[in-house]
């Protein structure tokens, strides 16, 4: 197990991160005043211009290819007035992933492209899911997005640690993480999302993405599942596939999913996934 050195627990990476990207906890403002059905957009531009580097962000995000239009917008209140209040939280949502995902994940051999595109492609997928179960779609969007965010806490604790271990992709995450941290990295994502104040049922649903799922009602942690099953492991691709290994099918047969509609919802999720990283690429 890796000595934590001058962490005293991983709450303390949790707040190394919180600082070094203090726009989260903008994010999850934003996330918890757009419930409210007359919130406007001026309302919520005045939260997240407080933070310079997330609007120009969202700025250069909402000129971006994917929300291509004849004019560029110079300013946060043009950029979320073009792609309208529904659509704030994915743009918002694409811009913070876009930062966070800046650097490579050393413990886990993933690169940040590959990161920033599997947390896009969960975002996606879950939300597709979620109109099949019934669950709010904005903040199952954000579960899917924010899901791995623990990753990066994990690869702060041993960059600090000054350790070079990591994943060697044989050994199931959630066993390797135990083995050399004692938590998950879906216990210390959670963790840093209640620290940012996110709503409860994201946080929760990230915590509990690795538990067993449960006979009854589905819930947002479901959502996680499904996207876990659709999409390749750490990655941006849907196999149908995994769509009738027997596992998947005990899943989805206790869920009363069917596999027909979950697999046009992930060809429609891999449409949109393409044109984001094709609208990137092209900038």
């Amino acid at each position: 197990m890796v000595s934590l050195g001058q962490f005293k627990n991983y709450f303390d990476a949790v707040m190394k991160v919180d600082k070094i990207y203090p726009f989260g906890a903008t994010l999850a403002q934003v996330a918890r005043k757009i419930r409210n059905p007359d919130v406007t957009i001026d309302e919520l531009a005045d939260l997240i211009k407080r933070d310079a580097s997330f609007a120009s962000e969202i700025i250069r995000t909402s000129n971006s290819a994917f929300y291509a239009s004849s004019t560029q917008t110079n300013s946060l209140f043009e950029a979320m007035m073009k792609v309208g209040l529904r659509e704030i939280v994915r743009l918002l949502g694409l811009s913070l992933s876009r930062s966070m995902t800046a650097r490579d994940l050393t413990a886990y051999k993933i690169t940040a492209d590959e990161f920033w595109k599997s947390t896009v492609a969960a975002a996606i997928v879950c939300e597709g899911v979620s109109r099949l179960m019934n669950i709010e779609k904005d903040e199952a969007y954000l579960a899917g997005l924010l899901h791995n965010i623990g990753l990066i806490v994990l690869d702060q604790v041993l960059r600090d640690s000054g350790q070079s271990v990591s994943w060697d992709r044989n050994q199931m995450l959630y066993d390797w993480e135990a083995s050399v941290f004692g938590f998950s990295h879906a216990t210390a994502g959670a963790a840093l999302l209640r620290k940012w104040e996110f709503p409860e049922p994201v946080v929760a649903a990230v915590e509990q993405q690795w538990a067993p799922f449960e006979v009854g009602v589905p819930t947002m942690a479901d959502c996680l599942r499904a996207s876990r099953i659709i999409l390749l492991p750490l990655g941006s691709t849907v196999d149908k596939t995994r769509l009738e290994s027997p596992g998947a099918l005990q899943f989805f047969e206790t869920k009363k999913l069917d596999t027909t509609l979950l697999w046009v919802i992930a060809e429609d999720a891999q449409s949109k996934c393409d044109k984001i990283f094709s609208s990137y690429k092209s900038k």
